[in-house]
């Protein structure tokens, strides 16, 4: 990929159709044959030379003019190279924060407390213990976020793969296993607990995520074309799973 291939279109539209580029070059042409034609049939020295100089002075505004594009494109592409080295630490932050939900180690973890709750079987620990996809996905994606990441629909791009694996687990895990463990009765209080635990913190990284995920969309809406941004913009809102407190107190830090 080209890194200067993101031009401000602004920059064309704003120019009239008789000053462009194109245009200034054929006048340039134009000119300077006419100035030939005119020495070499010794005609008007003096027409011969102001018509040189139209053509000297038109040749130097197309230079200027292409220099000052690619200047201003090479602004921009290293402005986005700032950018998205800025953001993408952020973005390795919130992977490892996921990572730790689905930890097999970390006793807070919603893996951990699911694994522990399976003795209990209710169906719906049984279904997503049976079909645990997404830490073979994970693993895949943490390899690809290992690979350095330069421009912004390439940042954008692993953005939105994140925010669908964020999404499915809230929708496949988190979400699927509360109406379960609502309806069963046998399965202890301190067990019910610690997955309240686990929903308000889950909850509160969500709410930081969205609030990240809003300022990244407004930012690189204008860094790109918005054939790319609609086409890698991230997911930004996340439903909140329902309290697995079933009829009591329920709180309302999440």
């Amino acid at each position: 990929m080209d890194p200067f291939e993101l031009e401000e279109q602004s920059d064309t539209k704003s120019k009239s159709n008789w000053f462009s580029e194109t245009n200034i070059k054929l006048l340039t042409a134009v000119l300077a044959l006419i100035a030939v034609v005119l020495n070499l049939f010794g005609r008007s020295p003096k027409a011969v030379w102001i018509l040189g100089s139209l053509a000297g002075v038109l040749l130097s505004w197309a230079i200027c003019s292409w220099m000052l594009s690619l200047l201003r494109r090479f602004g921009r592409w290293r402005g986005n190279r700032r950018y998205v080295a800025k953001e993408y630490q952020n973005l390795l932050r919130m992977f490892e924060r996921l990572e730790m939900f689905m930890s097999r180690e970390d006793t807070r973890s919603f893996r951990y407390l699911l694994h522990n709750a399976s003795s209990y079987r209710v169906d719906a620990i049984d279904q997503i213990c049976a079909s645990d996809y997404l830490e073979g996905w994970m693993n895949c994606f943490k390899l690809i976020l290992g690979n350095p990441c330069h421009s912004v629909t390439e940042f954008l791009a692993r953005c939105r793969e994140f925010t669908t694996i964020v999404t499915n687990f809230n929708k496949d895990y988190v979400m699927k296993i509360q109406p379960g463990i609502e309806k069963n009765t046998t399965l202890p209080e301190s067990y019910i607990d610690n997955f309240e635990l686990f929903r308000e913190r889950f909850g509160l990284y969500l709410h930081e995520l969205e609030q990240w995920l809003e300022t990244v969309t407004k930012e690189t809406a204008t860094r790109v074309s918005h054939q790319e941004f609609c086409q890698c913009v991230p997911h930004r809102s996340f439903e909140r799973v329902k309290s697995f407190l079933k009829g009591r107190t329920v709180s309302t830090r999440a």
